[in-house]
């Protein structure tokens, strides 16, 4: 509820964002979002005070609204430089771990054997990034079908920092960077006129985006796949490749055969 208000999106999951619907406003919706994150604590008092690992998980959930909002304050920073100078695969990852792959991925589950969290997090946070990645790709490329990324395909109108932006500058030749960066990016990025974001998309086939995609796609799922083989420790194996499937959208790179 709040990225959709600070992003000014209009669509998640096909249905208007709850800062559009008629019974409430972007500020209201924003208090709305700050009473859900009071009631988880008002939740885990309700259900977990007189457990011992009360102060643990209370403290484990702080931590992750605290990591989700750097991440939403990185990722605003980031679309604020107009020139793109920002847009690197660094930051892009950092965005990534913050805003995305902690509170959808990394969140301990009442272990406290250190090698155990150790190899978990190394897979999950591997899982996050590739999951963002794909959320990125489909966004520009499966427009429409929201089943996955739950938000409308409006990314490059937003100006976002994703994969494809950041490999499309990392591809680009000197001479295409020059073009990229005067034209097609400093003029076309973060725009919502169609014709500009057609072409912001014209440029990411011209530097073969799609087929560089298709690549990471499947050496990040083999390297997945071989790390969840590699587990010790007794983590059960089928946990994370149940993880891994309900991650891996298997007919993303059909699109583009």
């Amino acid at each position: 509820m709040t990225q959709d208000s600070l992003d000014q999106v209009e669509t998640r999951r096909g249905k208007p964002c709850w800062y559009l619907t008629p019974q409430t406003t972007p500020l209201v919706a924003i208090n709305d979002a700050n009473l859900l994150v009071t009631a988880i604590y008002q939740l885990l008092k309700t259900h977990f005070k007189n457990q011992p690992y009360y102060v643990d998980v209370t403290e484990l959930f702080q931590d992750v609204c605290h990591k989700a909002t750097m991440g939403q304050v990185i990722d605003i920073e980031t679309r604020a430089d107009k020139t793109l100078q920002q847009f690197t695969m660094e930051r892009y990852k950092a965005i990534t771990k913050y805003k995305t792959v902690y509170h959808t991925f990394q969140m301990p589950a009442g272990i406290q054997d250190i090698e155990i969290h150790r190899q978990a997090k190394t897979i999950l946070m591997e899982m996050g990034q590739f999951y963002q990645v794909m959320a990125d790709y489909m966004n520009c490329y499966m427009e429409g079908d929201e089943g996955f990324g739950a938000r409308s395909g409006s990314d490059i109108e937003d100006g976002k920092c994703t994969w494809l932006a950041v490999v499309a500058l990392q591809r680009a030749s000197n001479q295409q960077k020059i073009h990229l960066q005067s034209s097609v990016i400093e003029e076309c990025y973060g725009s919502k006129d169609p014709v500009k974001i057609s072409q912001v998309k014209e440029l990411y086939d011209t530097l073969g985006l799609p087929i560089t995609y298709k690549q990471y796609e499947e050496q990040t799922y083999d390297l997945l796949c071989t790390q969840i083989q590699q587990i010790s420790r007794g983590l059960p194996h089928k946990l994370f490749f149940r993880f891994l499937d309900n991650v891996y959208v298997k007919n993303v790179t059909n699109e583009i055969n």
